[in-house]
């Protein structure tokens, strides 16, 4: 309902201040819904009931006139569209009002206009934001037509929708920050991705879902990153898990799920990453283990040398990354390759696992993944 008392309050107030007069807004019925005069909200108007009842352009109110709940003032009738909405009423000699009423209609009718097309919009918002929440998580078995125009008249564009990314701090943000942040980074990503690839997105509690139109490739992958960076820049930790390969958007459940799982490895590493589902092998085995069969596991590797496993394991890394390349690992840590050699050996002392032998590095490169996961 557009004349209520929150929509019609603000308004009263603001044609009031400009007019340095008292200002009512009256419903359908005549009633006073707003008013500079709070003593007078929630009464009956007997002159904009009249107004209403007979379709006239204007109400005048004398002093020496007997109408209930009205004053001396002038009464308009509000129109949208060519219906008429409500009355607004001005306090005063009707003689002095006369000439300015029709500024009084058009500056309010353009305030109640613009409330109207805000609360569409919240609507189609709503509507939207259901629609999408549907799409994920009742996803249609098959296309169907009439959901496609349901989607297409939301701004939904079912057909272009080619993968899904999933977004989410590192570190849970307070609810008071969570809008705020969100809204920064959906603006960045905006920057970065343009709408022709962020479709649409959506808030679903501490995560930014986004409908992207292209599949999972090189370009995308670097403006995702780019966004990231841009909101570590400004002090957040960001990270994503994206899933592709959509066909149709029946297939959307469980390509939100992968990207979903995909964040999950994302924010295990704590680095501010992006994961991409297809690229996950290992880490979706490990994914079920416990806490207690991963801290099992590393205690079994690593035993009495537990107080330098994480040294060690931050070295083994680097190490893995570099394909065991003494000459990579040396550059990379800007050690010698000496020194380089000699970490290997302090592991495989240490340990007993000795990450140059094929089947020892599998059990170390476990122990890497399992610290992580």
């Amino acid at each position: 309902m557009l004349i209520n008392h929150e929509n019609s309050q603000k308004i009263a107030e603001r044609i009031g201040g400009i007019l340095h007069r008292n200002v009512n807004i009256m419903d359908e019925e005549g009633r006073i819904v707003a008013s500079t005069d709070p003593t007078r909200i929630g009464a009956l108007h007997e002159a904009a009931c009249k107004l209403i009842e007979q379709n006239i352009p204007e109400m005048d109110v004398y002093s020496i006139d007997q109408m209930t709940g009205s004053r001396e003032g002038i009464n308009l009738p509000l129109q949208i569209d060519g219906k008429t909405i409500g009355v607004i009423g001005v306090t005063g000699n009707p003689d002095e009002l006369r000439d300015i009423g029709l500024v009084i209609t058009e500056m309010a009718e353009i305030l109640f206009s613009e409330t109207l097309q805000t609360l569409r919009q919240q609507s189609i918002s709503r509507q939207r934001r259901h629609f999408l929440e549907q799409l994920l998580f009742s996803t249609p078995s098959a296309p169907s037509e009439t959901f496609e125009r349901r989607g297409k008249a939301l701004g939904v564009f079912l057909r272009r929708i080619r993968a899904v990314g999933v977004l989410s701090m590192a570190a849970e943000l307070q609810d008071a920050n969570t809008a705020a942040f969100y809204d920064t980074l959906l603006s960045i990503l905006r920057t970065h991705l343009g709408d022709t690839i962020l479709l649409n997105h959506l808030y679903l509690g501490q995560k930014l879902i986004l409908f992207l139109g292209a599949d999972i490739q090189p370009y995308l992958l670097t403006q995702v990153n780019k966004a990231l960076h841009a909101a570590q820049a400004a002090g957040h930790m960001p990270c994503c898990g994206l899933a592709g390969g959509c066909e149709s958007y029946t297939q959307l459940n469980r390509i939100y799920a992968q990207a979903d799982k995909a964040l999950e490895v994302a924010l295990s590493t704590n680095t501010g990453q992006v994961c991409v589902y297809d690229d996950l092998v290992l880490e979706l085995l490990l994914a079920p283990l416990s806490q207690e069969s991963r801290s099992a596991f590393l205690e079994r590797i690593w035993g009495g040398t537990k107080s330098s496993m994480d040294e060690m394991l931050d070295f083994l890394e680097i190490y893995f990354a570099c394909n065991g390349s003494v000459q990579a690992i040396s550059q990379k840590l800007f050690i010698h390759k000496n020194t380089v050699q000699y970490k290997i050996k302090k592991i495989a002392d240490a340990t007993g696992y000795d990450p140059r032998r094929l089947t020892d590095a599998v059990l170390l490169y476990l122990c890497v993944k399992l610290r992580k996961a």
